[in-house]
């Protein structure tokens, strides 16, 4: 449809087309994995020490304060812990003014039992690890089934911890922070540290990881099944994301590079 006449200083009876629309706005990193434009959909879990109640600031305990709930930023997920004396704490303004989660060796959190086969994930950490067992670890309920642990220097897979099959040996540095991120393609394994290449290898048992149900600890490793001989670390973690399959090089390089921009790494 043609627009009315007007008058203008170009001549009586000029016409003008309409204003052309504004460009769109380009997603930050950061939104697009919140959109789920990153790995194909929303992390499986997103702990942000920043956004403890999951969406904002406005949720985080003070300097010092105990953490008891951590609320995923995508999805309903929650790690929690219940018992006092289990608790991590939150430290504000620890690395480029963010705040951290710090666990000591008999500090975690669990997320609730659910069923995850884990036969490709990705995991992305800014985690001064210092020293200790497992970090993230996943681990059935029941006897027999296939289950994995990301420790200090290693990460391992097993049959409920009965039968040990290396996946991975990597470097143990715990004197600063650092973004690691480990992506698991079926029984290959790829570490990167600050956005270089670290570590590969290769599972030594072909057996993919059962689907029953399990949970997930994060500061430590059950090394029995139903929660038994608890084995922690000493780390402070300021954000872990990950993913409940494998990110292509592209999604992986877009990860890294929001933590490392983010912390200043």
């Amino acid at each position: 449809m043609k627009l009315p006449w007007v008058s203008s200083r170009y001549g009586r009876g000029a016409s003008y087309a309409a204003a052309p629309a504004a460009p769109a706005v380009a997603l930050t990193d950061e939104q697009k994995i919140e959109n789920g434009d990153v790995g194909g959909g929303v992390p499986w879990i997103w702990l942000d020490a920043n956004k403890i109640n999951g969406s904002d600031d406005t949720g985080n305990p003070s300097d010092g304060g105990a953490v008891s709930s951590w609320a995923s930023r995508t999805g309903s997920r929650t790690a929690v812990q219940s018992t006092g004396s289990a608790q991590p704490d939150w430290e504000s303004g620890e690395i480029n003014s963010l705040p951290v989660v710090d666990f000591a060796t008999a500090e975690y959190l669990t997320v609730g039992s659910e069923e995850w086969t884990a036969d490709n994930f990705s995991i992305f950490m800014v985690i001064n690890w210092t020293s200790g067992y497992g970090f993230v670890s996943r681990w059935a309920y029941t006897s027999g089934e296939r289950q994995f642990a990301l420790r200090h220097n290693i990460l391992y897979t097993s049959d409920n911890g009965t039968s040990t099959r290396t996946a991975l040996s990597f470097t143990a540095e715990g004197s600063s922070y650092h973004v690691d991120s480990i992506i698991k393609d079926g029984t290959s394994y790829v570490m990167r540290r600050d956005l270089s290449a670290h570590a590969s290898g290769t599972e030594a048992n072909a057996n993919t990881l059962n689907d029953a149900t399990q949970y997930t600890v994060i500061g430590g490793q059950l090394a029995e099944v139903d929660g038994g001989a608890f084995l922690g670390s000493t780390s402070e973690l300021a954000e872990l994301i990950i993913w409940d399959g494998t990110l292509s090089d592209t999604d992986r390089d877009l990860v890294e590079g929001y933590l490392k921009d983010k912390y200043d790494l």
